[in-house]
């Protein structure tokens, strides 16, 4: 099964960097992803750490719930865009980040499971 969502807002990569968590993301998670900043680094981290715009209890973990889904199940993939970047998270938690050369307004999140 496929589900795809659109988010037309300002994108992951532009609003990670107003959060609260944007000093332990910059100095815990980032460093081990890419330090040069660029989008799909962030989109990267952002999946890692789980983040809300929000600041609402319950809320902000779901990419990371779909990526744990397909690392439990070893199968599908979870796709992002959002900004210039692009990251593809796979079974076996394999991440390829794609770095885009035109802006993607907004996020777009695909996911691609298996059910059954």
């Amino acid at each position: 099964i496929g589900i795809q969502l659109y988010d037309h807002g300002a994108g992951i990569p532009a609003t990670l960097p107003n959060q609260p968590h944007w000093n332990r993301i910059l100095t815990k998670i980032l460093p081990s992803i890419d330090v040069s900043g660029k989008d799909s680094a962030r989109i990267a981290a952002a999946l890692e750490y789980g983040r809300t715009s929000t600041n609402l209890p319950g809320r902000g973990k779901g990419l990371a719930e779909m990526a744990e889904w397909i690392r439990k199940t070893d199968d599908g993939f979870l796709r992002i865009l959002s900004g210039s970047g692009q990251i593809t998270y796979q079974s076996g938690g394999k991440v390829i980040r794609k770095d885009l050369n035109a802006p993607f307004c907004g996020t777009l999140v695909e996911w691609e499971v298996k059910i059954g």
